[in-house]
């Protein structure tokens, strides 16, 4: 209701929700707290919340995205370096899966041309970049838990037992060995996975991990930004 006010009376809508977005991300007294602490912390306090939902402003109109996926690059870029990959994981779901196809279809439709700004294909860069990232702390996240705590556990030999109770255990030996296989199997698959998400990070493509493909030059004498 808000924007469509201001949209009624002709105000700067894209400044208007960009400022308050950074407004909101860099308000002052809230930054995030730096650690030495390598756990993850799967937290997500209220602060945290008033950043996440903060993007929410630049995602009603489409138009907007570029400097959506810029906002929340730098909101997700703090949270991981403080291990906030659940804070981090929430911003990147503000965003809509189609982002990139829109934020270059609307610069289509506004110059006829397809290559982007360079601001705009840097973003977009490191927006992926985080994805892999994410997509990798995920993964091993998984394989950890599954390693250490879904091995099933080999049952006891009873002692001195009777017929009947060998017969069980036997039953309950081979039901083992067949879990043991099932979960060797699911291993391996996620160890692969794990594997080939955490190389996608450490050998990402052209040029490596949040590495900018083009860099952005001032020029002092026009005051205008070149690639």
């Amino acid at each position: 209701m808000c924007l469509q006010l201001a949209e009624e009376v002709n105000l700067d809508i894209p400044l208007i929700t960009k400022t308050v977005v950074e407004n909101i991300r860099n308000k002052s007294g809230g930054g995030l707290p730096a650690t030495t602490d390598v756990s993850l912390d799967v937290t997500v306090t209220e602060e945290d919340k008033k950043r996440i939902t903060a993007i929410d402003w630049l995602v009603f109109d489409s138009a907007q995205r570029a400097e959506a996926i810029k906002q929340a690059n730098a909101v997700m870029r703090a949270f991981i370096a403080v291990q906030k990959l659940t804070a981090a994981r929430e911003v990147f779901d503000k965003l809509p899966m189609d982002s990139i196809d829109i934020i270059y279809r609307n610069w289509h439709v506004q110059t006829g041309n397809d290559d982007l700004p360079v601001d705009d294909e840097n973003a977009i860069r490191e927006y992926l970049c985080i994805k892999s990232c994410m997509d990798a702390m995920d993964s091993f996240n998984d394989w950890f838990n599954k390693f250490h705590h879904t091995k099933p556990a080999k049952p006891t030999a009873p002692h001195a037992a009777s017929f009947t109770e060998k017969v069980a255990f036997e039953h309950r030996l081979k039901q083992y060995e067949q879990e043991l296989d099932r979960w060797q199997r699911a291993l391996l698959a996620q160890t692969e996975s794990t594997t080939k998400l955490i190389y996608n990070v450490l050998l990402f493509a052209n040029g490596g991990w949040m590495v900018d493909q083009k860099e952005i030059l001032f020029d002092l004498q026009s005051s205008n930004f070149v690639s």
